[in-house]
């Protein structure tokens, strides 16, 4: 072997050591972090279940049953949409568990914290329990550090052993989230209706977790505002201020709270305050200037907020179409609003929600099959689309050519508002729909459960109780009718513009509807 060969072989040697030795470091300053982090982390270990053998034979586990109720936990916090910090974890650490082997024998990083935790008294949270089936009764004991058992109970005498498991497995997800994070189960509880059972969780927030006071005031304004308490629920989005001035939760709500009962000047006191924050709540509350000043007749001072979210904001849709929409009809400049449709076109590229601004494009050009077509169109990008779902939905609406498509349509975009965080206005306005959709459909029932979710939503608008009359009226049950018809001449339905539609058209010449009538509108004028 030449020198220069020898030479250059203890190069690479070295070269290969030095690279083998970062490797090492890097591996071990992950491994110390991981663990440091495991050390720190407030959260539980779940352990294997005691389990009946009939359910071990069918290949349902302890562990099995443990990694059940971790994932259904998960989940349920999933769909609980929240703004809340949430750094519980339960079962797997926040970062990926580390597969280790050191010198034959394998183990974790997750199990090594665990022991490490023994070893220098830190104390360890753990989850276990077990499980018997007795009488065609399913019977689960949870026990949790901190906290006392939690029993939960299924008679499966007309089930099928499985979903006696699924339904026990719910409770006890529930019954960990409630010791967890119980604000997120009194908003669970509330968006269900349930509210005596949100109430009772929030006064146990306020005694048991002083830290989450704010929160609890918060769950209890918006449970007080979903039942048309609104006296109420601004009393407690006050309590809420009180803890903590600068809570934009309950500061947003206010603020919509007041734009929605046309208290404009307050509703811009409060989305002011937002408006300096540099996170999400940015933009809703930009969003609201806009609107509260569009309302006071600032255009000017509306436009310039509305300009303001789209610079902000480039790759929100939201922005444009807010922004598109009041020029199209509040300035009633066409041209303009297809230039910020453009504008929102090269800004997002080939996504969903560049076929909703091309769609959206279309129809303000009156070119409604083609708005149609791209919305479909990006519907394939993302089958959830807000935008395009209600291009979809306004389509087969005016249309009247597919009750049927038209119901799954709503039915999926009520989900996606029910899951996210979207503005009631637009949440009201579907349900309306949906309501309309289901007594075209004869499904009469349906028809009143969708519209007062509606109301619900917002009670002072009229046209869901003129849904609910219009479903009453095609189940002749007239007294409720003109009991719901008078709730929207209340609110101000200009009723005088549907008479000559179904189902009014029954009514037209009848005196106690024309009374109705000629009331509410001397009312207004009145008014002024």
């Amino acid at each position: 072997m030449s020198w220069y060969s020898a030479f250059q072989n203890q190069s690479h040697w070295d070269t290969l050591k030095t690279i083998s030795k970062v490797l090492l470091y890097a591996v071990a300053l992950l491994v110390i972090v991981t663990l440091i982090g495991g050390l720190r982390q407030d959260g539980y270990i779940i352990e294997t279940f005691r389990m009946p053998q009939s359910y071990m034979d069918a290949g349902v586990s302890g562990e099995v049953l443990a990694m059940m109720i971790v994932e259904e936990y998960e989940q349920l916090k999933e769909d609980i949409k929240s703004s809340k910090e949430d750094n519980m974890t339960i079962g797997v650490s926040s970062s990926p568990d580390l597969n280790l082997q050191i010198m034959g024998f394998g183990f974790s990083t997750n199990s090594l914290s665990y022991h490490l935790k023994e070893l220098f008294n830190i104390p360890v949270n753990s989850i276990g329990g077990n499980m018997v089936d007795i009488d065609s009764t399913l019977r689960l004991t949870l026990r949790m550090s901190g906290y006392e058992p939690l029993a939960y109970e299924v008679d499966y005498s007309e089930w099928d052993r499985l979903q006696a498991l699924d339904e026990i497995v719910d409770q006890a997800a529930e019954g960990l989230l409630e010791n967890t994070d119980p604000y997120r189960l009194a908003v669970h509880r509330y968006q269900r209706k349930e509210y005596a059972e949100a109430e009772n969780i929030i006064r146990g927030i306020l005694r048991k977790h002083p830290d989450d006071k704010k929160w609890a005031y918060l769950a209890w304004g918006n449970l007080k505002l979903k039942q048309q308490q609104e006296d109420m629920a601004q009393e407690f989005y006050q309590e809420a201020l009180a803890i903590d001035p600068n809570f934009a939760n309950a500061q947003m709500a206010q603020g919509w709270m007041h734009y929605t009962h046309g208290d404009y000047e307050e509703a811009i006191r409060y989305f002011e305050k937002l408006s300096t924050r540099n996170d999400k709540n940015r933009f809703g509350s930009i969003n609201g200037l806009a609107y509260a000043n569009m309302s006071l007749g600032n255009l000017d001072r509306a436009e310039e907020y509305f300009q303001m979210n789209v610079k902000n904001s480039p790759k929100n849709i939201w922005a444009y179409q807010n922004y598109s929409y009041f020029m199209l009809n509040t300035k009633k400049d066409t041209a303009g609003s297809l230039r910020v449709l453009q504008q929102a076109g090269e800004e997002l590229g080939n996504t969903a929600d560049y076929y909703v601004a091309l769609s959206s494009k279309y129809g303000i050009q009156n070119e409604v099959d083609s708005a149609y077509h791209y919305a479909r169109k990006g519907l394939q990008y993302d089958p959830e689309n807000v935008g395009c779902l209600q291009t979809v939905i306004n389509y087969h609406y005016y249309k009247e050519d597919n009750h049927e498509a038209l119901n799954q349509y709503l039915l999926r975009l009520n989900q996606v508002y029910k899951e996210g965080e979207y503005d009631a206005f637009m949440r009201m306005r579907n349900l309306n729909l949906l309501a309309i959709t289901d007594y075209k459909r004869g499904e009469y029932e349906l028809s009143l459960i969708h519209a007062q979710e509606a109301i619900d939503l917002i009670p002072s608008n009229p046209y869901p109780y003129s849904t609910k009359a219009e479903a009453y009226a095609l189940m002749d049950n007239h007294e409720a009718f003109y009991t719901e018809i008078e709730k929207a001449l209340e609110r101000g339905l200009p009723l005088n513009n549907f008479m000559d539609q179904e189902p009014y058209i029954r009514y037209q010449n009848d005196p106690r509807l024309k009374s109705l009538i000629k009331k509410y509108t001397d009312q207004n004028k009145l008014l002024g």
